[in-house]
């Protein structure tokens, strides 16, 4: 997916700069917007499981943990509590494996509709991906399990 060469330039920068703003707004009302005291103990849950996992590699060998699918659900289970866009390219560092494999992996979530991809308006070239509202249930059913 490449730029569209039959847009007028000054509509495609217009649309950057709305798009741009929005993005500024939406930041705005983030920091005045409370999370549920149930969301922010979910959120520290989420939090404390990634870095507990990060660390794991600190102490035993990094390969006896490669569960990139579910590094990339939490990162994404996180964003959305949040309010925050995740794009393609910082899931795969949160896969924390190659960007190529990671790319394998997403697409494969796509497909089975555990992830939603949305093109960024703005910019044809990037795209923001999210979880499935049926992933995020059972993500939050595990974790209200757990806690």
């Amino acid at each position: 997916m490449g730029l569209r060469r039959d847009l007028d330039p000054d509509r495609l920068r217009a649309a950057t700069a709305i798009a741009q703003r929005i993005d500024e707004l939406n930041q705005l009302v983030k920091d005045y917007v409370e999370i549920t005291p149930w969301s922010a103990k979910r959120i520290r849950t989420v939090e404390a499981l990634i870095s507990a996992r990060a660390k794991r590699r600190q102490y035993l060998r990094p390969d006896l943990f490669v569960e990139p699918d579910w590094d990339m659900l939490l990162d994404l289970y996180v964003a959305r509590l949040r309010g925050r866009r995740v794009s393609v390219s910082s899931l795969c560092i949160a896969g924390n494996i190659p960007p190529t494999t990671a790319l394998r992996h997403i697409a494969d979530m796509v497909e089975n509709g555990e992830i939603n991809r949305t093109p960024d308006p703005a910019d044809q070239r990037r795209a923001f991906l999210d979880l499935s509202d049926d992933t995020f249930a059972r993500i939050t059913d595990w974790i209200d399990h757990c806690l």
